[in-house]
């Protein structure tokens, strides 16, 4: 049996403040150290080093004295999400390879536009090329917040890879008769694919759309 892999320090800071930022967002209040140590498993005593830290790095500020004093160094009014990049919104060729790892980029996404009770460490932004999907008012250039998994409904706006050729278009999905899935996008100038189910993989689904200044 391998050894476990003990996380770095900065590695644990993340883990704080994904943690913190996911508490808040849920909450729309700062979690107390009692709650922070629950929820990412580190001792209280532990704790406050990557309190700290993050501080310093001005992540988290401390606003107020008590327990839950602290608060999102960011705009309170808006929530930092990372940004993974284009997604295509055409009818054929050429798709986007849609890269889901860990990115850097952040954007600033208004509070109001997200929904409630989400887990915020599931949310990411694209950003759309193409106009196929301008009858659910989403156009060229536009921001789709995204949350992540395969689940959906009926109707909903969803990343989609097709996987014999690597590549992620948006649309919206309706399985046929045959049991193949019609890839669809709501604009008449743009046209439906049939795929097979076993070549569609769901990578998320839209949840808020931000326009193109």
């Amino acid at each position: 049996m391998g050894q476990r892999k003990n996380k770095s320090f900065q590695e644990r800071c993340g883990q704080v403040y994904d943690f913190f930022m996911d508490f808040y967002y849920r909450n729309d209040l700062s979690p107390d150290f009692t709650e922070m140590s629950k929820g990412t498993g580190i001792s209280r005593g532990n704790l406050h080093a990557y309190v700290i830290q993050l501080i310093k790095e001005n992540k988290i500020i401390k606003k107020a004295k008590g327990p839950r004093g602290l608060l999102p160094a960011h705009i309170l009014g808006s929530f930092p999400l990372h940004w993974y990049g284009h997604i295509a919104a055409d009818s054929l060729n050429p798709l986007i390879l849609m890269d889901l790892n860990n990115s850097d980029i952040t954007i600033e996404v208004p509070k109001h536009l997200l929904p409630k009770k989400a887990d915020f460490r599931k949310l990411y932004v694209l950003q759309v090329l193409g106009n196929s999907m301008t009858e659910v008012n989403i156009s060229d250039g536009d921001f789709v917040v995204m949350q992540s998994g395969n689940s959906h409904r009926d109707n909903d706006i969803v990343a989609v890879l097709l996987k014999n050729e690597n590549a992620a278009t948006l649309k919206i999905l309706q399985p046929t008769e045959r049991g193949n899935v019609k890839v669809k996008p709501k604009s008449h100038q743009h046209y439906t694919r049939i795929e097979d189910a076993e070549n569609i993989v769901v990578q998320g689904h839209v949840v808020a759309i931000m326009r193109k200044c």
